[in-house]
């Protein structure tokens, strides 16, 4: 999902990205329940959505977007498909104590 953003970014560096990869990164904060509007635009709400993704996963440097990071969220995000991947029709939820 993140491959072209890859191609694009090095460490310290934003300037080169399209609209398209943007939102890209935007929808892939936004499914890991981030508050951000996927508009391809880069703004406070994106900038601030993604500090707090890199500060949750103790990354350094919170505002800079880099490869590092990048492999990180696309972590996450395999992570997130594996647990959409539970079919949780057969299962006793009634044993589930919270």
């Amino acid at each position: 999902m993140l491959d072209n953003l890859k191609e694009v970014l090095t460490p310290r560096t934003l300037i080169s990205l399209s609209t398209e990869q943007i939102t890209e990164l935007q929808e892939s904060l936004k499914s890991l329940g981030y508050k951000v509007k996927p508009d391809g635009l880069f703004g406070h709400q994106t900038a601030s959505a993604f500090a707090e993704w890199k500060l949750a996963k103790y990354l350094k440097d919170p505002h800079l977007i880099g490869p590092n990071s990048l492999a990180v969220l696309e972590q996450d995000l395999e992570r997130l498909r594996d647990r959409s991947e539970i079919d949780w029709t057969d299962w006793d939820l009634s044993l589930i104590h919270i």
